[in-house]
């Protein structure tokens, strides 16, 4: 049985941070997405302070088509579809009758122009807002990269335990996010295991030891939330279902800060989870 004074020890281990200093932005990958459409942004220049901007942009559309026309998605921050068109469907009038809006210059460039006008985007280019189209677009991408981050930690989280499992040769590795329907072809059933309700589709990873299968879970928590208690106890249920499963066992490695607050939770799982780590744990090779 584990102890409250093993259970402190395992929390002050807790790490402060997993991020590492390219871990807040990827400059080389922002170079990228903007060098794709900088002809575009610099095009749209001719928009800052025009007098008739919406004569200037269907002028744009018409003579450089999809070069302007497949930039304005970034300038209002919506992400493009690889190989697909962007289409939104949305309303364009007081009455409510839904028009769809497709930016590609086989479609009605009208449409654009209103959508783009409604929402504001060249009043503010009319209005002398920004002095580069350019310079407006890295910061939205730059904006958008600084909001991806928010489960970056998770990321973070993912590949340091991926790479500790993939050195260990005690081991015979499986993989990272190993479905339910591979485990089931190796002979091991959890594809019934569920979760607040919800099957149980993949595991972050897998690996096999001494004739068992472990399945494993991980996260990492910054900052804390009722939530965590909540994914405790999930994590709980699911550790009981699998002790229920032959030849199979659960690990649960989590960290993070967030977990100082809701230390009554988290000390039930530690008592009732028998393979709870933390990295600190992972890198002892506890």
């Amino acid at each position: 049985m584990k102890t409250r004074e093993e259970f402190d020890v395992f929390l002050s281990n807790m790490s402060k941070t997993n991020r590492k200093c390219n871990s807040y932005m990827d400059f080389e990958e922002l170079e990228k997405k903007i060098s794709k459409n900088i002809d575009g942004l610099n095009l749209m220049n001719s928009l800052v302070g025009h007098k008739y901007p919406k004569k200037e942009l269907k002028r744009l559309m018409k003579e450089y088509g999809n070069k302007v026309i497949h930039v304005i998605p970034i300038l209002i921050a919506l992400r493009k579809f690889e190989n697909k068109k962007d289409n939104f469907e949305i309303y364009l009038d007081e009455f409510n009758n839904e028009q769809k809006v497709i930016f590609d210059e086989n479609e009605n460039l009208d449409n654009i122009i209103e959508f783009i006008s409604k929402i504001g985007l060249l009043d503010f280019f009319q209005d002398k807002k920004i002095k580069s189209v350019l310079d407006y677009a890295i910061g939205i991408e730059a904006g958008i990269s600084t909001n991806a981050r928010k489960n970056k930690s998770g990321k973070i989280m993912e590949s340091i335990v991926g790479k500790y499992f993939e050195q260990r040769n005690d081991i015979s590795y499986i993989g990272e996010q190993v479905d339910t329907e591979k485990l089931k072809k190796l002979g091991y059933f959890v594809e019934d295991i569920k979760i607040n309700k919800k099957a149980i589709k993949r595991f972050d990873f897998a690996f096999l030891r001494d004739g068992k299968l472990f399945v494993v879970e991980t996260n990492y928590y910054g900052s804390g939330g009722s939530k965590l208690n909540e994914t405790a106890r999930s994590y709980i249920e699911l550790n009981n279902q699998i002790a229920n499963v032959d030849n199979v066992e659960f690990i649960w490695i989590t960290d993070g800060q967030g977990w100082n607050s809701v230390k009554g939770g988290l000390f039930e799982a530690y008592t009732k989870i028998e393979h709870l780590y933390n990295l600190h744990d992972i890198m002892s090779n506890i």
